[in-house]
């Protein structure tokens, strides 16, 4: 029997703080850095990876590398993902 990845479950569940809205805005700056860069999108992060910066919603660079996914080869593309992530959290948290 085939093992599903652990961030996925069979109900639907409700998602993370900002869920749907924040990882559209990920996954479109994603998409831009790897046309610029001529990769494919999931060569500069997987989904996976943005679900967990959608759930951890990290301020810092040593924060992203906690994440699951995300480790130094991440390094250059996590700026864009943070400024992203905190342009979000601007928009939508009020503190």
């Amino acid at each position: 029997r085939k093992q599903t990845a652990p961030y996925r479950t069979d109900k639907k569940e409700a998602p993370p703080c900002g869920g749907d809205d924040l990882f559209e805005k990920l996954r479109a700056a994603r998409l831009k850095l790897a046309k610029a860069r001529q990769e494919p999108a999931f060569k500069i992060f997987s989904d996976a990876a943005l679900h967990e910066l959608v759930r951890v919603q990290p301020q810092t660079v040593v924060e992203a590398l906690r994440c699951k996914g995300i480790g130094p080869a991440k390094l250059a593309y996590l700026p864009v993902m943070l400024a992203e992530i905190a342009e979000w959290r601007e928009n939508n948290i009020s503190e």
